[in-house]
């Protein structure tokens, strides 16, 4: 998934900095307060149930979308569908992430996939936003590799936010993450 995005954001940021002991680094973009989504966020006719079940429906399909290039190196043009479940700086930083990959012909083995786990996260929000996910990302198992066959990165724990909203077409996107490396990760999914 955005695992790879957030995996070369983590090595081209982070470099071989050493980890000090003093709880996890805090979320990047920018960190948010913690405030609780209220029922007129979401959409009046979903419940909260139905509303995290659209909402990991989307996240796996986005997910699907990112890996073809992020994972599998498929450069051949940015994949358009994800505009039917990213926008604003998710879609931005999505389209980014594409043009550096396609650059670097970055991938990895066939065969070997993240481990994704997620939850729904109802006492955070981000501006507007109708829900929100919990994920942790495990690209340890998924090293990235150049088009030599070097290993570029060896893979990370990542723990993100995933803020969702319904667009002007109606249809409920991801507009922003929040992500940071941390040593553990403690989602349920």
């Amino acid at each position: 998934m955005t695992a790879v995005v957030l995996l070369v954001l983590l090595v081209l940021g982070t470099g071989c900095s050493p980890k000090k002991d003093d709880g996890p680094p805090p979320w990047s973009p920018t960190p948010l307060p913690s405030t609780s989504i209220s029922s007129s966020t979401a959409s009046p006719s979903m419940s909260e149930e139905e509303l995290y079940i659209e909402t990991e429906r989307v996240f796996k399909r986005a997910m699907d979308i990112v890996n073809r290039y992020e994972l599998y190196g498929d450069f051949s043009g940015f994949p358009a569908e994800l505009n039917e479940v990213a926008m604003e700086d998710f879609l931005t930083s999505s389209h980014a992430m594409y043009n550096f990959m396609a650059e670097k012909r970055w991938a990895t083995r066939q065969g070997s996939a993240p481990i994704i786990t997620s939850e729904p996260l109802p006492s955070q929000m981000h501006a507007d936003s109708a829900a929100t996910l919990h994920v942790c990302t495990d690209t340890r198992p998924v090293p990235l590799y150049d088009q030599n066959g070097t290993v570029m990165s060896q893979g990370h724990l990542i723990e993100s936010r995933f803020f969702f909203k319904n667009d002007t077409d109606g249809l409920l996107k991801i507009f922003y993450q929040q992500y940071r490396e941390v040593e553990s990760c403690n989602v349920y999914g």
